[in-house]
């Protein structure tokens, strides 16, 4: 069975890279597969139907031109960004405002990629 823990290090880099810090967009599961090199089965776990709450700004979803959309079908970046983290046991401040949330999490899990790759360095120079 597919797990968080058995993404690769330049998995999570793409990853941070990728959502580069955004507390608020909804991504299409494509962008995984394709931008982030994630295996289908990886992107079928954070993947979901996400519903707008309409009556409320800051719970609706709006598409690429503006528009209030109903459901979409993604992966919210501050979410999956949460969930690698607590994956790959990476402790992080917690903020207000999903911006500074998502930015947190993206210092504590390049911290933890850069100490990785350091560790990966020093088991190869021995």
């Amino acid at each position: 069975m597919s797990n968080l823990k058995n993404l690769t290090l330049d998995q999570v880099r793409s990853l941070v890279e990728y959502v580069d810090g955004d507390g608020h967009t909804v991504f299409d599961r494509k962008a995984l597969v394709e931008a982030c090199a994630w295996p289908s089965e990886m992107a079928d776990l954070v993947c979901k139907v996400i519903r707008s709450d309409l009556n409320r700004p800051k719970g609706t979803v709006f598409g690429t031109r503006g528009e209030a959309i109903a459901a979409l079908y993604g992966w919210y970046g501050l979410e999956v960004l949460s969930r690698v983290a607590a994956a790959l046991g990476v402790k992080y401040e917690i903020k207000i405002g999903r911006g500074f949330q998502a930015r947190a999490i993206t210092e504590e899990l390049l911290k933890h990629l850069e100490e990785s790759t350091t560790a990966a360095g020093e088991m190869n120079d021995v």
